[in-house]
């Protein structure tokens, strides 16, 4: 046998079992991150309470920022529902890339259609804030799906801004609300919303006057999470 061939051989060999293991823990990774879905990540990533402020300061508990400049700074006394929503949806764009190229004005405009101080964006904020800066689209409400954002509107002006978790339904399986997680009473935490036409003595909630906002993804993104609807 010609030794000069067989080394070579048996070096190739525990290589081959190392790229076969690494490909094997890749693969493992991947499919463990299959039901992953990175706005709700994002979400939980910001733990409960931290106190509800004002609606005089800015909502948002960490300083927003974007090409050097400060969208928004961060509120001193908690958050409120827009502005959580909003620093969610601002890490998972800029995690998406979908913020490049964007100008600190577009930005800017941006939060504030979100936060509905741009007259006519009061019911629809947060759909027409991503449409209006092109990383999103406006979604049906009953395709709503764990990860969109939503506009819960009342049927005054006044609403809740909340990342969408799941239906509500009652005894018969009906859907009569929503599961979201916002800010509200103690600050960031889940919460539940009923529809007035479901329960009119519990709630002032109006599907009519309710939008939702779905981010655009990259390839990448829905190579990752194949089974997040987006």
């Amino acid at each position: 046998m010609d030794q000069a061939n067989t080394v070579p051989r048996l070096l190739y060999r525990p290589r081959l079992a190392l790229g076969c293991a690494g490909g094997f823990v890749l693969v493992g990774l991947w499919i463990c991150g299959l039901p992953g879905n990175d706005v709700l990540e994002v979400a939980y990533s910001f733990p409960d309470g931290g106190g509800y402020c004002s609606v005089e300061d800015s909502g948002v508990s960490e300083t927003i920022e974007h090409n050097g400049s400060v969208i928004l700074p961060a509120s001193a006394g908690g958050t409120y529902c827009c502005g959580f929503t909003f620093q969610v949806a601002m890490r998972v764009a800029n995690s998406r890339g979908l913020l490049t190229g964007k100008s600190v004005a577009d930005v800017r405009h941006f939060q504030k259609l979100w936060y509905g101080s741009v007259p006519g964006s009061e019911v629809r904020q947060c759909a027409m804030a991503v449409e209006d800066l092109g990383i999103g689209r406006e979604i049906p409400l009953e395709d709503a799906r764990p990860g969109d954002f939503m506009h819960l509107g009342n049927v005054s002006p006044c609403g809740h801004a909340v990342v969408f978790l799941d239906w509500l339904r009652d005894g018969n399986g009906e859907v009569v609300g929503v599961r979201y997680r916002s800010s509200q009473g103690k600050g960031i935490g889940d919460g539940t919303a009923i529809f007035a036409d479901a329960w009119p003595r519990f709630s002032n909630i109006d599907p009519k006057r309710c939008a939702v906002a779905r981010l655009n993804r990259p390839w990448w993104s829905r190579l990752l999470y194949p089974f997040f609807w987006g």
